[in-house]
C-alpha cells in the first residue's frame, strides 16, 4: 500500500507538526505513542485530506492491508465534533477500527462503530494485545 493512496503523510510529518497543533493534548497524546511503540505494526501515519481542513486523524496504523485509526483528546468529556476525523475516515478501504482516546472515564460504542476509551482501557488493551479486531 503506498502512503498516497489513502492521503496519508508520513509519521515523520506528523512528528515536525504535533509541537504545533496539540499545546494541551501532547502528554495524552506521548503516552498513546509510546504505548503504540508496543505492538507491531508495518506503519503508522497521520491522517489529513488536503481537501478538508478540519478533518484528521492522530494515528493510523497499518498492519499487513488493515488499517486501524486512532484519535486523542485530553477533554473528560465528550463533543460531536471530536469524531469528525474518524467518522471520514471510515470511507477509507480496510478501516477496520476506529477508537477515540480521551480523557474520561466512561467507556462506550457509538452508533456509528466509533469504540470511545479512556486512557486506562487503552493502554489495557495494548498491554492485552486486543486493539486490532
Amino acid at each position: 500500500m503506498q502512503a498516497s493512496a489513502y492521503g496519508l503523510s508520513s509519521a515523520e510529518t506528523r512528528k515536525r507538526t504535533l509541537l504545533h497543533r496539540l499545546g494541551d493534548e501532547i502528554p495524552l497524546c506521548y503516552v498513546t505513542a509510546r504505548g503504540l511503540q508496543r505492538i507491531p505494526v508495518d506503519d503508522v501515519y497521520y491522517w489529513a485530506p488536503a481537501q478538508a481542513r478540519q478533518l484528521e486523524v492522530d494515528f493510523l496504523l497499518q498492519r499487513g492491508r488493515e488499517l486501524l485509526a486512532i484519535e486523542v483528546k485530553t477533554s473528560p468529556r465528550l463533543q460531536p465534533a471530536q469524531f469528525a476525523g474518524l467518522s471520514a475516515i471510515a470511507e477509507l478501504p480496510n478501516v477496520v477500527r476506529r477508537i477515540l482516546v480521551y480523557g474520561g472515564t466512561r467507556r462506550l460504542r457509538t452508533p456509528a462503530g466509533i469504540d470511545v476509551l479512556p486512557l486506562a482501557n487503552f493502554l489495557a488493551a495494548l498491554e492485552q494485545g486486543k486493539l486490532w479486531p
